[in-house]
C-alpha cells in the first residue's frame, strides 16, 4: 500500500472490520514494524524507530480499547502524558492538564480512579493522554466505536476542535456516517490494499466500496 497524511489535512480511513486498519496504526505508531518498505516522518525514515521515541517525535494514537492507570485519578494519567510527551515548561503543567480535561469533558471527573469510569469516559482519557503528549499527527483508532449516537455527535465536534492543535490527523473507523461528520478526505481498505481515495461523497458511490460494505447483491 502507498498512503500520504499532509500537513493540515484530516484523513478518514474506513473499511469493514478486519481489512487492516488498526495494523496500520500499530506500524505507524511503532506497535508493530513493517515487513517491507518505509515510513517516512516529516521527510525522515522512522521504520525501526520505537514507539516512545516517535511520541516524542510527536507521533500519537488512540486505542479501540482503553488501558488507562486504572489506580490512579484521571489527572494523574493526563500529568504522567504530559510529563512524558514534548511539553518544554513543565512550570505549566497544571494549567495545561486542566485545559485538557475541560476539552475533553473530564474536568469534574478529574479525581477519580481511571478504573471507575465507564466505557466513553475512558476513550475521553485515551485522548486526553494523546493530546497530553503534544501530537503533531494524531492517530484515531474507532474512537466513537460501542457509543450511541448522541455520544458520536459529541466525539466528532470533539474531533473537529483537536484537529486545531495538530498538525494532521488520521481517523480510522468502520462506520462511514460518523467519518462523513469529520472529515471529506477518505481512503477506504478492503484486505489491506486502498480499494479507494477520495472525497467521501465519491466513495459512498463507488461499486467496490459498496460491495466491500454491503455485499454483491444479485437478481434472481
Amino acid at each position: 500500500m502507498d498512503l500520504s497524511l499532509y500537513s493540515g489535512e484530516t484523513l478518514g480511513l474506513i473499511g469493514p472490520n478486519g481489512s487492516g486498519k488498526t495494523t496500520l496504526i500499530n506500524v505507524v505508531s511503532g506497535l508493530l514494524y513493517a515487513d517491507g518498505g518505509s515510513l517516512l516522518f516529516y521527510g525522515s525514515r522512522i521504520d525501526r524507530m520505537s514507539p516512545h521515541r516517535r511520541s516524542h517525535l510527536g507521533i500519537n494514537r488512540t486505542f479501540q480499547i482503553p488501558h488507562p492507570f486504572y489506580g490512579l485519578t484521571v489527572r494523574e494519567n493526563v500529568d504522567i502524558a504530559l510529563l512524558f510527551g514534548r511539553m518544554k515548561k513543565r512550570t505549566d503543567l497544571e494549567q495545561k492538564s486542566e485545559d485538557i480535561l475541560k476539552l475533553t469533558g473530564l474536568s469534574e471527573l478529574s479525581e477519580h480512579r481511571a478504573g471507575s469510569l465507564n466505557t466513553s469516559q475512558k476513550k475521553m482519557l485515551d485522548l486526553a493522554k494523546a493530546l497530553a503528549t503534544e501530537p503533531r499527527i494524531l492517530l484515531i483508532d474507532e474512537l466513537a466505536a460501542g457509543l450511541n449516537s448522541n455520544e458520536t455527535e459529541v466525539v466528532a465536534g470533539l474531533l473537529r476542535e483537536v484537529k486545531k492543535n495538530v498538525d494532521a490527523m488520521l481517523v480510522v473507523e468502520h462506520v462511514m456516517n460518523f467519518i462523513k461528520k469529520v472529515t471529506e478526505d477518505v481512503v477506504v481498505f478492503d484486505a489491506g490494499k486502498v480499494i479507494f481515495s477520495g472525497r467521501f461523497a465519491d466513495a459512498v458511490r463507488d461499486g467496490r466500496v459498496r460491495e466491500v460494505y454491503l455485499g454483491t447483491v444479485r437478481s434472481s
